[in-house]
Order: structure tokens, then sequence, then C-alpha cells
């Protein structure tokens, strides 16, 4: 094996899981109750809104983000853990569905919009921009600007798959029923 080709396999999840350690948390105080002792608190539910293991070749895509917005909406951000020419397999653009990853049970998903970062702008108003910025002359410059494919595609309506490529972000704005 060629140390240096594996050497983000190795690294990448492992500076994650020192620095970006999972939380888990949970309300244990039922607003409505008096009695404020835990022992008298039945942890009877159990829930997981993940509906199935991620597989292999997206369990390099980070949640970074999980906010609600509203009632009904949710912002997701998601981001590709592995950047270009760093593994042969890991990083390659992922394409998944959302509605295979989050269990109906608790996301009854109507639509994704991809937005800006910020959620400032959708993705249509960001490729009118992007188109514009590579349209410019720039003095020197005798090469064209290749983009890479992935970072052009758009979610059609109605549409809950997904595709990042490498050491990309995207954000959505989630609507649930």
């Amino acid at each position: 094996m060629n140390v240096p080709t594996a050497a983000a396999k190795a690294w990448r999840p492992l500076a994650d899981q020192t620095y970006s350690k999972i939380q888990m948390l949970f309300n244990l105080k039922n607003e409505n109750d008096e009695n404020d002792e835990i022992d008298n608190i039945d942890l009877k539910m159990k829930a997981s809104f993940v509906q199935n293991a991620l597989p292999l070749n997206i369990q390099y895509i980070q949640l970074m983000t999980l906010q609600t917005l509203s009632t009904n909406t949710l912002l997701v951000r998601l981001s590709h853990q592995f950047g270009i020419g760093e593994d042969a397999t890991l990083s390659l653009p992922v394409t998944f569905d959302f509605q295979t990853i989050l269990s109906p049970d608790h996301f009854n998903i109507t639509l994704i919009k991809e937005v800006s970062l910020t959620n400032v702008m959708d993705k249509q108003n960001i490729m009118k921009r992007r188109k514009a910025n590579l349209a410019w002359n720039v003095e020197g410059e005798k090469e064209t600007v290749e983009s890479h494919s992935w970072r052009n595609i758009v979610m059609e309506n109605g549409s809950t798959s997904v595709t990042l490529g490498p050491l990309e972000i995207k954000t959505f704005v989630v609507t649930l029923a």
C-alpha cells in the first residue's frame, strides 16, 4: 500500500473523532411535571431520526447543521469529508437520496431546496452569478476555468436526491408535511 495515497482515509476520520465529537442531547424534564426528580421519569420512548445505516460510499458525508427554521422547515447543511485525489474511492462525488436516510416516521419530506451556505440565496441564483463571474475577461489568463461537473448540478423540482463533490458543503431548506 502506498502510504501517502491512503493517509487521508486514516487522518480525516480521526480528526473528526477528536475535534468534532458527536453530541447527543436529551431533554429529561417534562415542563408540565412539578416533580423535578429524574428518578421518576419513565424513558420508554426510543427514537432514531435516521432510517438506515449510511451506505459505505456516503459514510463520510457529514451532517454539519440540523436546525429548525419553523414548525415544518429544517435547515440542513452537509459536507463531503474528503478532498480531490485524497483517496481513490472516498474522494469521488457522492449522490444519495434524503428519503432513504431520514426516517419517514419523523420526517415526511415534501420539498428540498438547495440554498447558499448562509441561506440567503437559492441555487439557481448562485449558478447565474457563477456564470456571470466566469464571463469576465481576466488580463493574463489564457486558459478557461474548468468547473467540476458536480458543482453545476441543480436539484430538479420534487427531487430528494443530492450530490456532493470532494470537500463540498451544501445547505438545504427541507420542508416537512
